[in-house]
Parts: C-alpha cells; structure tokens; sequence
C-alpha cells in the first residue's frame, strides 16, 4: 500500500486494486486517513481480523477472494478467504489470480469455491460447532462470479444508467447460451436500485432461422426479444450519412 501510487490512480481517475494477504499497521493508518474508499478493490484478503472486514465494509470498498492460487501458491493461511466475506455480509468476487500457472476458467473457479466452503461447512457441523455456516448456494456463487466481479472491475458503477452492448450474439456457442441463460436470471433476480443497466443484443442475420435450424437457444430469444430497435432496415452508407448530414440546418 503506497499513498503515491493511491494519489496518482485517483489524479487518473482509475480504479486501485491492492493485493492483500495481512492487514499490517499501515492498513489502519489508510482506513483512518480515508483513502480506503469505494474506488478500492482488495484481493486475496487473507489474515485480516474482523475489526479490518468491518471497516472494509463501511468504508464502501470490494475485495476479491482467490479460490485456486492461495491453495496451490501456499500463500497466507492457504485457504480463501471466501467464508470470511460471506460472514461479514460482502459478496466477494471471484480472481482468477493468476493465468500464467493454469488456465482463465472461471467455472473452475467456481466449482472450487463451491466444493471447498460447503466441504468445510459440513465439516464443522459434523464436529458440533454450533456456528458453522450455512452450505453455500449455486445462486451465491453465480453472483460472486457476475456481478462481485464486475463491481470489483467498476463495470457496475460505469454501466449504471447505460447500455451494455452485446453483439454478434448468433455466434454464441450452444453451452455459452446455456450459462448466459443462467447468469441472466441470477442477475435478473438481484433487486437492488443502484443498479439500473439496459442490455442491448445486436446480430446480422435472422435468430428466428438460427432457431429453426437448431443452432440458437429460443429461450435466450425471448429473453433478449423484448424491444425490437431496428428491424430488416438496412444501415446506411457513410455516403448516405453524409448527405443527411450536409441538409441539416
């Protein structure tokens, strides 16, 4: 952590992301100077007492957890730090960590995260801790993997009143439909104000054909099939464009 480095991502308008794995002196001595902020993405996060997660929290700041690499790396206490953020009310996301070691798949992720917080539920329950944790849902780990991240990434806070544009959806692989269908939902049933995002699909050719031959997910149709924006107009040349533009007064 390095007031430096804060001061000059700010004077940038980016966002910071600090990698964490204890919270040392010099982690109260930014909390109490407020330069953690909402701006501020954690990750790793490992170590830190509850007074630090608390703090986190008020303080509007993200945190990442790292389901694969703090096992595989042998980095702080080994174990991600997923249950603490749970138990202090954040929904973390999900950091692949590192993509050089292993592959960027972030359903591995997830089925880590997944398997290893309800192994270690289940394991404290058999053994009488009357605190043990609640098994995690599918429907947690979908949003930590969606929408955590993307509020880590500051997508969230950018696209908040905007448009997200999707294109070329007829290319979408049939499992990539399957799991967009899902992340759909998920993200559909996340009743919170502060975020208000409009999705906008585009694609070249007919999806009703692509249908009818099998090869796009009529359910994704309907979903994304709500306003029609354009409909069998062809796009204009840039000649044309010009042209209406020289006649406007």
């Amino acid at each position: 952590m390095n007031r430096e480095n804060y001061a000059f991502a700010r004077r940038l308008g980016i966002r910071i992301t600090t990698e964490s794995n204890a919270a040392g002196p010099e982690f109260d001595q930014f909390l109490n100077e407020g330069l953690v902020r909402s701006d501020v993405t954690f990750n790793h996060c490992q170590g830190w007492p509850d007074r630090v997660w608390q703090r986190v929290k008020e303080a509007g700041a993200t945190v990442n957890v790292c389901p694969r690499s703090d096992a595989q790396y042998g980095l702080g206490e080994g174990v991600f730090a997923f249950q603490k953020a749970l138990d202090h009310g954040l929904r973390p996301g999900f950091s692949i960590d590192n993509e050089v070691s292993y592959g960027t798949d972030m359903f591995s992720e997830m089925r880590v995260a997944f398997n290893v917080q309800r192994a270690m539920a289940q394991y404290r329950r058999a053994n009488g801790d009357a605190k043990a944790p609640a098994p995690v849902s599918v429907r947690t780990i979908l949003e930590c993997a969606t929408a955590g991240g993307a509020t880590c990434a500051g997508l969230i806070d950018a696209a908040a009143g905007g448009t997200l544009l999707l294109t070329a959806v007829e290319e979408m692989p049939a499992s990539t439909q399957d799991r967009f269908i899902e992340t759909l939902a998920q993200l559909q049933s996340i009743r919170d104000p502060s975020v208000a995002v409009r999705l906008m699909a585009g694609t070249t050719v007919s999806l009703r054909d692509r249908i009818a031959d099998g090869a796009f997910s009529e359910s994704l149709f309907y979903r994304l099939n709500i306003i029609h924006v354009l409909k069998d107009v062809p796009t204009p040349s840039n000649a044309a464009r010009e042209q209406r533009l020289a006649i406007v007064p």
